[in-house]
């Protein structure tokens, strides 16, 4: 597999990384885990978000679980 060197833009901040990699999905997983952590959410994680107004947000993998949501949530009104 051939390396490159990708350049990983942070849309928040505009820094710049140059990051060596096979692929873009790789440079991007590189770059996030010095900036983000990751958990599954807890009963007591969505119980102090969601009442401040943080959205749940459904990843491009999670489509199918989206409509799900919207469908909880149109029947919950």
């Amino acid at each position: 597999m051939a390396i490159r060197i990708y350049v990983v833009t942070d849309n928040e901040t505009k820094n710049q990384r140059l990051i060596r990699a096979t692929n873009r999905a790789e440079a991007v997983r590189f770059a996030s885990r010095t900036r983000f952590s990751v958990e599954a959410a807890s009963q007591d994680d969505l119980v102090a978000l969601l009442p401040n107004g943080v959205k749940i947000e459904a990843s491009q993998a999670d489509v199918d679980t989206k409509s799900l949501l919207d469908n909880e949530a149109a029947s919950a009104v």
